[in-house]
C-alpha cells in the first residue's frame, strides 16, 4: 500500500493507471475494512493522494468505486487525528471537483450544484463531518469547519 500511495501522489497518467488495473478499488476495499490499522492507513492516504488535484474523470471513477463512503467510514472521531485530517482532506478535494459550473440563484449569487454531496449526505458522511467540529484537535476542526462551510450552507449544518 505504501508504495501505492506514493504512484497516487504522481501524475495523472499514474493515477489512470492505478484505476485501470484496480489498484484504487482495492485500496478502498481495504480501507472499509478490519484490515490492520496500519494497512487501513496507508489505504487511507492511497485514496487520498489520487483525490489530489486530479482531473475529474479520475475523481468520477474515485466516487464510483465507493471513495466517498469510505472516507466519510474514516471520519469516526476515534481515529487518529492524522487519518481524520487526511479523510477529511480527500473529502474536500472530491467535492470541489464535484461542484458544477456557477449558475445565479433568486438573489443573483452565483452557487454551483455539487454532484457529490448527496453521497456524502446519504452514507452519514455529513454527520460525521459535523460531530468533528467538537474533536480536541484543533486541525481536524478546521478542518471539518472548513468543508462544511466550502461546500454546504453553515446556516443548515
Amino acid at each position: 500500500m505504501w508504495a501505492l500511495s506514493n504512484i497516487a501522489a504522481g501524475s495523472d497518467t499514474h493515477v489512470r493507471t492505478l484505476i485501470d488495473f484496480g489498484c484504487i478499488s482495492e485500496a478502498i476495499k481495504i480501507l472499509v475494512s478490519d484490515s490492520a490499522a496500519e494497512v487501513r492507513k496507508e489505504a487511507l492516504w492511497v485514496v487520498c493522494n489520487a483525490t489530489e488535484g486530479k482531473a475529474t474523470a479520475h475523481m468520477r471513477s474515485l466516487v464510483s468505486a465507493g471513495a466517498i463512503e469510505a472516507l466519510a467510514g474514516t471520519l469516526d472521531i476515534k481515529n487518529p487525528p492524522t487519518w481524520l485530517c487526511v479523510a477529511l482532506e480527500g473529502m474536500s478535494n472530491i467535492l470541489a471537483a464535484g461542484a458544477g459550473p456557477p449558475i445565479r440563484g433568486k438573489r443573483g449569487a452565483a452557487t454551483a450544484a455539487n454532484r457529490w454531496l448527496g453521497k456524502l449526505e446519504a452514507c452519514g458522511g455529513l454527520e460525521r463531518v459535523e460531530a468533528l467540529q467538537k474533536h480536541a484537535d484543533v486541525g481536524v476542526y478546521e478542518r471539518a469547519l472548513l468543508l462544511l462551510a466550502t461546500f454546504f450552507d453553515v446556516s443548515d449544518v
